[in-house]
C-alpha cells in the first residue's frame, strides 16, 4: 500500500498567492499585447488573411510578455533604491 506525502497546507498557500496574482497581471500583459497585434494587423491590412492574424496574436501575445517581465525588472529595481537607507 502506497502512501502519498502531503506538503503542508500553509506552503501550499502561500506558493498560490504569489504567484496567482503575478501571473494574473502577466497574462492580461500578454492577452492585451495579441488584442492590440491583431487590431493592429487589421487596420493595416483590412483583407489580411486568418493565417497573418494569427501571427499577429502570437507575436502580440510573446511581446506583451516580454514588455511586462522588462517594466517588472525596471519597477522592482527602482523600488529596491528608493526603499535602500540613505544613511547606510
Amino acid at each position: 500500500m502506497m502512501t502519498h506525502l502531503r506538503p503542508p497546507a500553509q506552503t501550499v498557500f502561500q506558493s498560490v498567492g504569489k504567484e496567482s496574482s503575478m501571473g494574473i497581471l502577466d497574462k492580461v500583459a500578454e492577452i492585451a499585447g495579441a488584442v492590440a497585434a491583431v487590431e493592429a494587423e487589421k487596420k493595416m491590412h483590412p483583407e489580411a488573411s486568418l493565417l497573418a492574424e494569427s501571427v499577429a496574436a502570437v507575436m502580440g501575445y510573446k511581446g506583451g510578455g516580454a514588455l511586462a517581465e522588462l517594466a517588472e525588472e525596471k519597477l522592482g529595481g527602482t523600488q529596491a533604491a528608493d526603499n535602500a537607507d540613505p544613511q547606510a
